[in-house]
């Protein structure tokens, strides 16, 4: 992932803390799923409920695998 990618994305939000959909609503980017998932942990937007339950299982299952 690239910085020119996160500040692409970056520019994209409207407003901090907006609900963004899914990750190409910041952008046709490359690593955008990524950048994503970071704004949202950074606080920078937020997503819809779906989105949060599916970051939460993730970050459980990694941490149950290690």
């Amino acid at each position: 992932m690239a910085w020119s990618s996160v500040l692409l994305a970056l520019r994209n939000i409207k407003k901090v803390g907006e609900v963004v959909e899914r990750p190409k609503a910041l952008g046709d980017i490359r690593g955008v799923t990524y950048i994503y998932g970071m704004f949202y942990r950074f606080g920078l937007i937020d997503v819809p409920d779906e989105g949060k339950r599916k970051m939460n299982y993730a970050c459980i299952y990694h941490l149950v695998q290690a």
